[in-house]
């Protein structure tokens, strides 16, 4: 069995503020928890401002400011087969060229100089092979009868072999 008590208000003369002062918190408590709509706020407060502009129409340059590095897609070196002093340049900077094309032109007079020397190089090998050949020849028959010593033959032969080499070379040059 449950029992429950009662307590009893005094509502006399002294005690009117106070039940007063308590039904004031009891609707101040009711008006805190009941559901109040938010406000919302004008549409002015949230839209930026908008800059309104009639239509025209001009020309526009299209223009883009950075910085950055450029490198091309394919790079070529060039280089001169022969020295010499340039005398003509066919080409300007930044002109499109072919695999092949000639570029520019070197001094004629001095690689028609450079050929000349070559070719009295290789004439002068020539010559010394000749000579070195015949002596070798000469060395070896004397050799045969027993007139001239294994050395001179391998001297010869050695010598021959170097002015081989020599006109390999000034042929090599030219």
């Amino acid at each position: 069995m449950r029992s429950v008590r009662r307590a009893r208000i005094d509502t006399g003369a002294q005690g009117a503020p106070t039940l007063v002062a308590l039904l004031a918190l009891a609707c101040l408590a009711l008006a805190a928890c009941s559901e109040v709509a938010e406000e919302k706020p004008q549409a002015s407060v949230l839209a930026p401002p908008v800059l309104v502009e009639s239509v025209r129409l001009r020309d526009v340059t299209d223009r883009i400011k950075a910085t950055g590095e450029l490198t091309a897609q394919a790079e070529a070196t060039v280089a001169a087969q022969v020295e010499g002093q340039i005398s003509e340049i066919r080409v300007r900077e930044g002109e499109a060229v072919a695999a092949g094309d000639v570029l520019l032109v070197i001094d004629p007079e001095r690689r028609q100089l450079e050929v000349a020397d070559a070719e009295a190089q290789l004439a002068e090998a020539r010559a010394e092979l000749a000579v070195a050949s015949r002596n070798y020849e000469r060395t070896k028959r004397l050799s045969r009868g027993n007139a001239a010593s294994e050395a001179r033959l391998d001297e010869d032969r050695t010598r021959e072999s170097l002015a081989r080499s020599a006109r390999a070379g000034a042929q090599a040059r030219l």
